[in-house]
């Protein structure tokens, strides 16, 4: 990203224990750092409202540790971006003609005022698994547009497993991953009875309490009292319904024929256009 040319860069080391701070402040003297101290359980969404929070651009670039991107990332959003939308990587379908790029979902680019809209990344999800997920939802849900980007603009992603993962702090993957679903499955539901968009913090921390000690079974029961959402409203999630309502939500970011259509056109476009700026220099 330094390389690409980067505006700004910003690492959020998350109380990491391999010296990350020092590393980067020693090779990349240029990238701002920003350091957590005292935190036993990592958390992504976090990290990343936390990096969003000191930057100082317009247009938000986030991008996990174990990404790599490829040079002209940044000419083809310089070429491409429009204000009224986010973009992600082409379509899993297509990642999975090479198994290094499964992990590009968390990889996203929009605008500051899409994120502030929405109140960023819901941080009440511990660790990591469908926060990216729930902040496309929600931005979809306040209007914006989701665009693709070509997944040659992802160089590579470095390969590693969940034991490495893990290896600083307490954290089942697994169970973080169903209390996640039953979580975000939550949300779904309470859609048109709440403001989904911007959920009232006490609300989120309830439900996600709530999928915590039950996230191992096939049917989780919701509440939400009176006291905080004006009237006592109660629903179940069950297992099968979590893994269609994530379908759902996914479908719902995949761009209209017409806009990739459009994205096509543009994409065969771009080598004219760097040919010609070639030519000018």
């Amino acid at each position: 990203m330094v390389e690409e040319g980067f505006h700004e860069v910003i690492v959020v080391d998350y109380d990491c224990p391999q010296g990350t701070y020092e590393w980067v402040r020693s090779n990349h003297p240029s990238v701002k750092l920003v350091k957590i101290n005292n935190e036993s359980l990592f958390n992504l969404s976090k990290a990343r409202n936390i990096g969003a929070l000191h930057s100082v651009g317009d247009t938000l670039c986030f991008v996990d540790a174990d990404v790599k991107i490829a040079s002209g990332f940044l000419e083809w959003f310089t070429i491409h971006f429009s204000q009224n939308s986010f973009y992600l990587s082409e379509p899993q379908k297509l990642r999975q003609r090479d198994k290094r790029l499964r992990g590009v979902d968390g990889l996203v680019v929009c605008t500051r005022e899409q994120f502030e809209a929405i109140g960023g990344y819901d941080d009440v999800i511990a660790g990591w698994g469908c926060e990216d997920l729930d902040f496309y939802w929600r931005l979809i849900k306040a209007g914006y547009d989701t665009k693709l980007f070509p997944l040659d603009l992802v160089g590579d992603i470095i390969d590693h497993d969940d034991v490495l993962r893990t290896s600083y702090y307490v954290l089942d993957k697994g169970k973080s991953d169903l209390v996640a679903g039953f979580y975000i499955s939550a949300k779904y539901k309470l859609d048109g009875l709440l403001p989904i968009i911007n959920m009232p913090r006490n609300v989120r921390e309830l439900l996600y309490n709530q999928a915590v000690p039950a996230c191992e079974r096939k049917i989780i029961e919701f509440g939400v009292p009176s006291s905080i959402s004006g009237r006592d409203i109660s629903f179940s999630v069950t297992e099968a319904e979590m893994a269609a309502i994530k379908k759902t939500i996914q479908k719902t970011l995949k761009p209209s024929r017409k806009m990739r259509s459009s994205q096509k056109l543009r994409k065969i476009s771009m080598y004219p256009v760097r040919f010609i700026r070639r030519c000018i220099k």
